[in-house]
């Protein structure tokens, strides 16, 4: 007949590889979470990078006209799709994607880099 102590190292015998398994699973998704954490924060770095690059073609473009009239540039079209996933209210960004005079876009443009700058601050950083 078996003793308590010898049913217990059984058990843990066939228990063990099913703990391990279950350790390694964890690490596994953990690594996974981490990973899609950092993938994440890398695409929103390089969709705030690219939007403030918009910003600042539009800020030289505006800067340079010595004209009181309407004036659109390309880059505000651009700036103006790159605002429609970012998943941030960046209001600066959108005045300045809609602004339709050059003294109206170098001034939006001035707030509009400083509210990119302030999200990137934002992010998580690499670890």
């Amino acid at each position: 007949m078996a003793r308590p102590e010898d049913i217990r190292a059984l058990l843990e015998r066939h228990v063990a590889p099913f703990r391990e398994a279950d350790a390694l699973a964890r690490e596994s998704v953990e690594i996974a979470r981490s990973r899609q954490a950092a993938e994440e924060r890398d695409r929103r770095r390089r969709a705030l990078l690219d939007i403030l690059s918009l910003v600042n073609a539009i800020f030289f473009k505006a800067y340079q006209l010595d004209d009181p009239g309407r004036w659109r540039c390309k880059e505000q079209l651009d700036l103006h799709s790159h605002l429609i996933d970012i998943g941030v209210d960046l209001q600066w960004c959108r005045m300045l994607a809609g602004a339709g005079q050059a003294s109206e876009a170098v001034s939006c443009a001035v707030q509009a880099r400083s509210e990119v700058e302030a999200e990137l601050r934002t992010l998580p950083s690499a670890t």
